[in-house]
This record gives C-alpha cells, sequence and structure tokens, in this order.
C-alpha cells in the first residue's frame, strides 16, 4: 500500500511506449540542466574563495608598516570561511561524479533501458538541492566575514548572493526535490523491507543496520573517513525508516494516502536531506581515497575531507544523537576536531584555493586581485565612481549646507 503511495500515475508511465518517448527526448534534457546547475554552484562557491580577500587582502597586516597579525589567523574567521572552502571541493567531487552516471544513464535510455532513470532523478534532485541551498548560505556568510568590504560592488562578492540566489529555485525549487527525493527512499525502502537487494544510491537501505555500533571507538577514530560515512549512513537509514513507518502507520490506519504524506512532509524532507548529505560524504570521501596525486595533496584533501564530514556531524548533531549514529562522547570528540582541524587547514588554505586558478578578470574584484594590492585597487575603484568626479558632490550645497545651516541658527 505504501509503495502504491509512493508510485504516482506520471512514475508508472515511464514504463508504458509513451514513457519510453518521453523519456528518450524530455526527460534527460531536465537532469542535464541540474548536472550543469551542480557545476554551476561549485565554480561560484570556489570562484569566489579564489578571490581571496580572507588570505590576501583583507588583512590588517597588508601594508608593511602594519604590525597586526592578518584576520585569516583568527579561529572564529577561519570557523566562518573553512566549512564553505571544504563544500567547494565537496561539490566539486560529487558533480564530477554525478556527471559521470549522468552520461552512463543516458546511454541507456537511448537503448531502450530505463532501470536507472529513477535513481538518477532521484540523485539529481538531491544532489542540487542540497548543493544551491547550503552554496547560497555559504556565501552570505562568507560576505558578512568581510566586514564592510563584502558589500562593495566594487568587492565582486556583493552580487553573487543576489545573482546565485535563483539556482535555488531554478529546475527544482529546494523542498520540492527533496519531496521528490523523499518519494523514492520510500519506495525503494519498501522495496527493501519486502526482501529485495537494493543496489545503487539506496543500497544502505536493504543493509542490515541492527548490529550498528558508533566506530569511533577513540578520538583518534574521528579522522577515519570510512567511520564518518559509516555514521553518515546509519543517520541516513534510522531517518528515512522512521519517516516511512510515520507514513505506513497512518496508511494502515485507514488515513488517505495523500493525506498521509501530507501529514509527514516534514520528516519527508528530514529524510532526504540526511540521504543527500551522506551521498556528498559518501563521494567525497571516495574521490580522496582513489585520488591519484602526491602524498602531500592526498593528506590535504583528506584533511579538508574530514573537516566536512565532522563539521556537519557538529551541525546537526542533534539528529546524530537522536538517531544514534553517536554518543555524547563521540560528540564531544567530534567538536574538539573540528576546532582543531581548522588550525591544520589554515597553513594550505591560500594552496586550496589558488588550485582553481581563478584569473583577476573573470574574478572581477578590487580585494580579490592576485597581486594583493587590495587598497590599491579599492581606492582606485572610488577615484573611477561618477559622484566622487567632483571634490565635493552638487547634493551638499543643495541639500546638506542649507539643513546645517538652519540647526546652527536654531541652536543659536
Amino acid at each position: 500500500m505504501l509503495c502504491s503511495c509512493m508510485l504516482s500515475s506520471e512514475e508508472s508511465d515511464w514504463h508504458s511506449e509513451r514513457g519510453l518517448d518521453r523519456a528518450r527526448h524530455g526527460f534527460p534534457s531536465s537532469q542535464s540542466v541540474r548536472v550543469q546547475v551542480l557545476r554551476i554552484d561549485w565554480y561560484k562557491t570556489v570562484g569566489w574563495f579564489s578571490t581571496k580577500p580572507d588570505v590576501r587582502l583583507v588583512t590588517l597586516g597588508s601594508y608593511p608598516r602594519e604590525r597586526e597579525p592578518k584576520i585569516l589567523v583568527y579561529q572564529t574567521q577561519q570557523y566562518k570561511l573553512f566549512p564553505g572552502l571544504a563544500l567547494a571541493y565537496a561539490i566539486l567531487f560529487s558533480s564530477r561524479s554525478l556527471t559521470l552516471r549522468y552520461s552512463e544513464a543516458y546511454r541507456e535510455i537511448q537503448s531502450g533501458n530505463l532501470k536507472k532513470l529513477q535513481e538518477l532523478h532521484c540523485e539529481s534532485s538531491g544532489m542540487k538541492a542540497f548543493c544551491t541551498d547550503n552554496m547560497l548560505r555559504e556565501l552570505e556568510i562568507i560576505r558578512q566575514s568581510c566586514g564592510g568590504h563584502g558589500y562593495l560592488n566594487a568587492s565582486g562578492i556583493a552580487m553573487l548572493v543576489p545573482t546565485e540566489a535563483p539556482l535555488v529555485t531554478a529546475e527544482g525549487e529546494t523542498t520540492i526535490l527533496y519531496l521528490q527525493v523523499a518519494r523514492y527512499l520510500l519506495k525503494r525502502y519498501v522495496a527493501a523491507s519486502s526482501g529485495q537487494q537494493l543496489d545503487g544510491c539506496t543500497s544502505y537501505l536493504s543493509m542490515n543496520h541492527s548490529a550498528y555500533n558508533c566506530p569511533l571507538m577513540s578520538e583518534v577514530d574521528c579522522r577515519n573517513l570510512s567511520a564518518l560515512c559509516d555514521m553518515y549512513r546509519y543517520r541516513a537509514y534510522r531517518t528515512v525508516a522512521a519517516t516511512a513507518n510515520l507514513v505506513q502507520t497512518d496508511v494502515m490506519n485507514g488515513m488517505p494516502q495523500h493525506f498521509a504524506f501530507n501529514k509527514n512532509l516534514v520528516n519527508l524532507v528530514r529524510a532526504a536531506k540526511a540521504h543527500s548529505y551522506y551521498s556528498v560524504v559518501k563521494e567525497f570521501t571516495e574521490a580522496v581515497q582513489k585520488l591519484k596525486a602526491s602524498p602531500q595533496i592526498i593528506k590535504v584533501l583528506g584533511t579538508l575531507c574530514c573537516f566536512f564530514a565532522i563539521h556537519g556531524i557538529a551541525e546537526e548533531s542533534g539528529a546524530f544523537l537522536e538517531t544514534q549514529a553517536m554518543g555524547l562522547e563521540q560528540l564531544q570528540w567530534i567538536k574538539r576536531l573540528q576546532v582543531t582541524l581548522l588550525g591544520e587547514i589554515r597553513p594550505d588554505a591560500v594552496a586550496l584555493v589558488d588550485a582553481f586558478d581563478h584569473h583577476d578578470v573573470a574574478l572581477s574584484s578590487a580585494i580579490g586581485c592576485y597581486d594583493g594590492n587590495a587598497y590599491e585597487r579599492l581606492f582606485k575603484s572610488t577615484e573611477l565612481d561618477p559622484m566622487n568626479k567632483q571634490e565635493v558632490h552638487p547634493s551638499y550645497s543643495q541639500y546638506l549646507r542649507p539643513f546645517i545651516q538652519e540647526m546652527n541658527k536654531a541652536k543659536l
């Protein structure tokens, strides 16, 4: 009954002759747009980081006469910026993986095999919603971390937030896409509960989790990427299972299927978010583990990946505790390591943003120039402002001076 609730007439139409034609011509196009949106997301996110106002420019030590430490030395500033830096790399690796899976699924669709169609829809929807949602939040944090400079058009940052904000809605509003993911997850959970062995992104739903114990046996284990990935997987499983049971209970009690679904919309979105977060952590972890590079590069990216996973657990600790993916002792270890990793990432922060090699022309930022002459460029930008062509703006003589003179008369 629950499975039929999750399978709409539109979804079942994919298996018909008309559905096959739609799948070949229409559906892959919409999925392709979502895949491209992911590429735009990571590009814009890391593009901002390549401006490096936190590392090179917006510092009190920009000039030789100043002796104050650079702003990025402060731990609070690191805490604002490094989660976004880790997110940028997570989106980068996840978008690459999704692009490869899309290409593979597209070839199968063209040959008439629709087996991976719904899973591709689930993955692209979840990734698009997760990445755009988190990207927009991090961009706003980054803008605020630059102080007043972050709101200057000359900074190249001020317009990023309103420019990228539509991506949260374009090609599928975030909440709607999460509900699409949740619908597929519940269908797959029902299939797993009936004994079917699942594969693909939902294979964890058919695993035996009854013997799960938190893999973090000591504080050292918190750096184990596989262990952290297992925690995300278990959190996702417990969240999906709990949500499916809620919907199932309402249906079994006689509630119409669409009412049962609507009654649990918030929990459905939570389940989809947990699944999407697990997918991104999994893709990031696998990419680092399979990376063919020098030991130094692998170590740096491994630290960044660990921080991404650790930060997510710390930020959503309530969900991990509620699902018993970890205990209070493990949470204390996680939070201590979260702060420790900030200091470990700091020496490589400049290299991590420079790795994308964005040109100054593309960044169009007075405070994000490669040569580090931030204040010279800011001063130059004010000289080019039409309002500053005259030493005293005409508005002063027309409005302010009469007002000030009148105020002085009133005081006398």
